[in-house]
């Protein structure tokens, strides 16, 4: 009796060992994740479900890897260890579940995200194509009220004796302000010497206080010019804000420079530049503003036949220049930001065919300019692209010009001109100019090198000292060929 139960038993094993494995030719089980889930984090448990395409014809494991923002903020059903949930898979199951708690604090937090990716099964099992969720973990606190910081922007602006309209000053806020607020600003340093006055007005201690209601993104006062006031010389003033109160707390950036240029004395300025070389003539004559900026540019030159204009100059409020008319029907806009320009557009008879885009390095220097035009289907190509380099004075070394190709659009490398033996005088002329009034070559520069056109050609400049040798009077460039003298003139 106990041989027949025993092998009855044997029998038993080996039926269920015939029977329960699947033909070996059996495709595996495809599971995968469903959509993402979205929770708030007082939601209570929420089971997040791995999807069989048919029943696990055997047992197996399913292994999980878990990225969160904040791993403390949930916890998982079973538990992960050290990033990883293994989930065990039953025979004959048609669907495998963890279980996610969020944690329910009473603190205002971001939304946080949990990633749950399905990295390994085991035999019989394939992953399918949704083989990661993103479980979202919403924070349910109301915002609490943050105070705003208050700062100026821009944080510098120029003040002419003309502008009687003034320029406003503004205060930015880094967001709506919770609440009602009070900004204080003080005018220090005592250098602006009764030039300017403001709207509200200063208090007898120099002082102005600005009040902003809820929900002000920004609050501003304004600077004016005092009639009758002494402008000798440059002067700058400077607005500090020294206090805040309500929903405003001080920010970084607490001071505005207001430049207060002074009445510019003419004595001294360049007046005019004149060229001559072989064959061909070139001169420029300047016209300045209250300010002290150029305001016209009388050109003329012969080559050998006479052409002449005037190029007028606009500048914005903080000294920049603003626009360029070159002759009627022609001119150029300048567009700023942060007190650089970034933009410039040229414009013709009401249409844009051209435009510039510009670029500074680490000192402020004028770095490189991307020129745009038109083309006859009305779209804006580049074509060419100046790259600018400097040495530790912040003159410049090199100019290079690249040329878009249009079979390609790569740009090519077609000309080099490099400045260099500089003599450290102050250079009333510079011999570039990129954009009026940017400053990119401060002293004398004792050498030309122009590579281009497959020439490259080398020249020396030499210079006649005046006005006691600090500036010059004449320009000598010999090289290539070329004979060139420049006689320059002052006021």
């Amino acid at each position: 009796m106990l041989g027949l139960l025993i092998a009855a038993g044997i029998f038993a094993c080996e039926k269920d060992e015939i029977v329960t494995p699947p033909p070996s030719d059996a495709a595996p089980v495809v599971i995968q994740f469903g959509a993402g889930v979205t929770m708030a984090e007082n939601a209570g448990a929420k089971e997040i479900k791995i999807q069989f395409n048919k029943a696990a014809y055997r047992t197996g494991t399913i292994t999980i890897e878990v990225t969160a923002d904040l791993p403390a903020a949930f916890q998982a059903i079973p538990a992960i260890k050290d990033g990883i949930l293994e989930l065990p898979v039953a025979k004959g199951a048609q669907s495998a579940s963890f279980t996610l708690h969020p944690v329910d604090n009473s603190v205002e937090d971001e939304d946080r995200t949990v990633t749950f990716e399905i990295t390994n099964v085991t035999e019989g099992f394939d992953i399918g194509t949704t083989e990661s969720l993103v479980a979202t973990i919403e924070d349910d606190e109301a915002p609490a009220e943050l105070v705003a910081k208050a700062d100026f922007s821009p944080a510098s602006g120029s003040l002419s004796r003309n502008q009687a309209a003034g320029i406003e000053i503004t205060i930015v806020f880094s967001r709506p302000l919770p609440a009602a607020g009070k900004v204080a600003v003080e005018l220090s340093g005592g250098a602006y010497e009764g030039r300017v006055t403001t709207e509200p007005a200063l208090n007898g201690n120099g002082k102005l206080e600005l009040e902003a209601p809820a929900g002000a993104t920004s609050v501003s006062f304004s600077a004016k010019p005092v009639f009758g006031a002494s402008w000798d010389g440059d002067k700058t003033a400077t607005f500090t804000i020294t206090a805040t109160d309500g929903g405003i707390e001080k920010g970084t950036q607490l001071s505005f420079a207001l430049n207060l240029p002074g009445e510019a004395p003419v004595s001294g300025r360049p007046k005019s530049w004149e060229s001559i070389a072989s064959g061909w003539r070139f001169k420029e004559t300047y016209e300045y503003d209250e300010a002290g900026r150029i305001a016209k540019k009388h050109w003329e030159k012969e080559t050998p036949a006479l052409s002449q204009g005037t190029a007028t100059y606009q500048y914005a409020d903080n000294g920049l220049i603003e626009k360029v008319i070159y002759y009627p029907g022609r001119e150029e806009l300048f567009f700023q930001e942060n007190s650089r320009i970034v933009r410039s557009e040229t414009i013709s008879n009401g249409v844009k065919i051209a435009y510039s885009e510009y670029e500074y390095n680490f000192f402020g220097n004028l770095s490189a300019q991307v020129e745009y035009h038109r083309q006859p289907s009305g779209e804006y190509l580049q074509d060419f692209k100046y790259v600018y380099e400097y040495d530790n004075n912040g003159d410049i070394t090199k100019q290079l010009t690249y040329l878009r190709l249009a079979s390609t659009g790569a740009l090519e490398l077609k000309s080099t001109r490099t400045y260099g033996a500089y003599i450290y005088s102050l250079n009333p002329f510079p011999m570039i100019e990129a954009i009026p009034g940017v400053l990119m070559q401060r002293h004398l520069p004792g050498t030309f090198r122009m590579a281009e056109n497959e020439a490259d050609l080398l020249y020396t400049i030499r210079y006649d000292f005046g006005f006691g040798g600090r500036l010059p009077v004449r320009r000598y460039i010999n090289g290539g060929g070329t004979s060139e003298v420049t006689t320059y003139e002052y006021y």
